[in-house]
């Protein structure tokens, strides 16, 4: 077993570290906790008890792992050899009870930003990108390779299809199943999901200009709300709306290849004509 002092780090007398591990001050290792040969942690993170981390892992500072986590098995793709593959986590997450982080296949990476909350019994699987201040709610299950935006919200049970990308400041719904992409500020829910207006109290949250969201507005009417494609729609609103940087994430996104093709699936004709926002779905469970 490792010597706390000699890595200036507090371990449990139950805990097993790997005398290769790269651990930092500051550092807490929780009771029969398993940390392996190949993991870098950073300052202050603290990790309790009955967790396993393992594989080619990078961790940041000052994170907080709950209870039975585990990060660094081998992905869910029957085409994984054990070729090796990173997991990097980023700063200041807060990681619940008995989540889940696999390793990258086809020697990639499995990305975590910094700031997210992660609830309890998610899956954030091989190859996947989250952000930075996400929130995903309790046992979402996230497929491989998907691409979740900064400051998304996913409510509990939810489930996204892989290589399905989400854009910044989306709400999700809980128990929402979502098979193709979602542009940045939308707000979706139902299985299967369906757009249901802007994120506007989300957008409001995070200080966002009236005039900004004044044009986001116009550019779900002329992504939903008309019978444009989405390479119209994109020329649509080059043309006919200010670039504003929230107008410009969300050419952005257009523009990027998609494996799974933009959602169309709507309920605006549901909603009043002032894309009034309806009751929010509940995040947890």
């Amino acid at each position: 077993m490792t010597d706390p002092d000699a890595r200036k780090a507090k371990i449990d007398p139950t805990a097993t570290v790997h005398p290769d591990a790269q651990l930092s001050k500051g550092v807490e290792i929780g009771p029969y906790t398993v940390i392996g040969p190949n993991v870098v942690i950073g300052e202050n993170t603290k990790i309790q008890a009955h967790c396993l981390i393992t594989g080619w892992t990078t961790i940041g500072k000052d994170n907080i792992f709950h209870h039975g986590v585990t990060i660094g098995t081998p992905p869910q793709d029957i085409k994984y050899k054990g070729e090796r593959g990173e997991i990097i986590i980023g700063d200041k997450n807060i990681i619940r009870e008995f989540v889940t982080i696999h390793l990258p296949s086809a020697g990639g990476k499995t990305e975590i930003g910094s700031e997210n909350f992660i609830m309890v019994h998610a899956h954030i699987p091989h190859n996947c990108r989250i952000g930075n201040q996400v929130v995903i709610g309790g046992y979402v299950g996230l497929a491989g390779y998907t691409e979740i935006g900064d400051q998304v919200v996913i409510g509990g049970l939810a489930g996204i299809h892989q290589f399905v990308r989400v854009g910044r400041l989306t709400m999700i719904g809980a128990q929402s199943k979502v098979t193709q992409d979602i542009p940045p500020f939308m707000l979706v829910e139902g299985s299967p999901a369906q757009l249901r207006s802007i994120n506007s109290i989300g957008i409001q949250r995070r200080g966002i200009s009236n005039d900004a969201l004044a044009e986001i507005k116009k550019a779900f009417k002329i992504i939903y709300d008309s019978d444009h494609n989405t390479a119209d729609a994109l020329k649509e609103i080059k043309k006919r709306l200010r670039p504003l940087p929230e107008i410009e994430a969300i050419i952005a996104f257009l523009e990027k290849e998609s494996h799974r093709g933009i959602s169309k699936k709507t309920a605006i004709e549901e909603e009043a004509e002032e894309l009034i926002l309806p009751e929010l779905p509940e995040l947890g469970i």
